[in-house]
């Protein structure tokens, strides 16, 4: 009997060769990327989308939080950031959560446990918030508007301070930020408790670009893909399975440095929803062939592709194929892939080609 009993068509294959294992995979992709996901075998049907994001937030309160990257100590801190030759972010989300009130403390950044620089709502009108440091004074409304979320993103880069809302930048100056070895939500002096989410330390200071990039649209970024994640120094997201949000609890370091932000001060805080509630700017393009192809420009400029987008909205694809590809658009996209694999081996897949296709 011939060994070639179905055609690279996948005709007349039997039920034992078409019920086979799930595959499953998640990619990250970047603005303008491809990826290419092959399959182990030929697969019956392919189910993508994009997951809803991670949104746990810590709501913190004026009489609790202090959020602090170390043990309570004499000299607690972690980190050896600004002053010269020290460059640094820091970037979080920020929800006004308490009753406005001028001059009090969002957050605090601390050298031996005494306050160096901090950021603060600002000026009788109760619509302005202030990164004081470094002679960065100037008082800023925030993008979205009174309590909506917004980035905040303090940077040293090369000799220079900056404060970005959202990926605008709001305050400069040609002047070393202050050092600093640790940081609190909110401050011990004048607190004001908010929404945090997304807590983000890096080594390096960051220009425009950068900034834009770790903003990415507004939408959910995973900093591990972020061009200058080698320099992430601590990561907190209150989403770790273990945080805790009581009194001496504390939220996990996802970076892999074992700094928790411990939190002190009497009561509890709470968790509330973070950022993401809609997709707007990212999505994917799905295709059966790169665009880098012998024949890619066709793929878009033919409309070979599906276009999806929204949080957690499903496409399936009854497709025979041993590999698809993805491209990222607008804004770094999260995809999960779901695959039903036939036993079929993928030497047995034709390559696939033609109108629909690359034509």
């Amino acid at each position: 009997m011939s060994s070639n009993i179905y055609t690279a068509g996948l005709q007349n294959v039997g039920s034992y060769r078409v019920s086979g294992q799930p595959f499953i995979i998640k990619k990250v992709i970047n603005v303008g990327d491809e990826v290419k996901v092959e399959f182990p075998y030929v697969t019956k049907n392919i189910t993508i989308r994009v997951p809803t994001p991670p949104n746990n937030a810590i709501q913190t309160t004026a009489g609790q939080g202090r959020f602090m990257t170390s043990d309570p100590g004499p000299n607690p801190g972690v980190y050896d950031l600004g002053g010269s030759g020290k460059d640094f972010t820091l970037s979080f989300w920020y929800k006004e959560v308490d009753t406005w009130s001028n001059n009090k403390r969002v957050l605090t950044l601390n050298k031996a446990n005494s306050s160096v620089a901090n950021f603060r709502m600002k000026t009788p009108s109760g619509t302005k918030y202030q990164f004081d440091s470094a002679n960065v004074a100037a008082s800023t409304t925030p993008p979205n508007g009174q309590t909506e979320w917004f980035r905040v993103t303090l940077t040293q880069k090369t000799g220079s301070t900056f404060c970005y809302f959202d990926d605008i930048v709001v305050q400069d100056t040609a002047s070393l930020h202050p050092n600093f070895d640790d940081f609190q939500f909110p401050g011990n002096s004048a607190p004001v408790g908010g929404g945090i989410d997304e807590l983000i330390v890096f080594s390096s200071g960051m220009d425009a670009a950068q900034v834009a990039e770790l903003h990415n649209s507004g939408e959910y970024f995973n900093p591990n893909h972020h061009s200058l994640s080698a320099s992430i120094l601590t990561w907190h997201t209150a989403d770790h399975a273990s945080d805790g949000v009581d009194t001496n609890q504390e939220i996990k370091d996802l970076a892999g440095t074992n700094e928790p932000a411990h939190l002190f001060g009497t009561g509890n805080n709470n968790f509330i929803a973070g950022p993401w509630g809609t997709q707007s700017t990212g999505k994917i393009r799905v295709h059966t062939l790169s665009t880098g192809s012998t024949s890619g420009a066709n793929i878009i400029n033919n409309n070979h592709f599906k276009e999806i987008q929204g949080y957690n909205q499903p496409y399936s694809f009854p497709m025979k194929g041993k590999e698809i590809y993805i491209s990222g658009i607008g804004a770094q996209v999260t995809v999960e892939i779901l695959a039903e694999l036939t036993n079929i081996p993928t030497a047995r897949m034709y390559a696939l080609t033609g109108s629909g296709i690359d034509e």
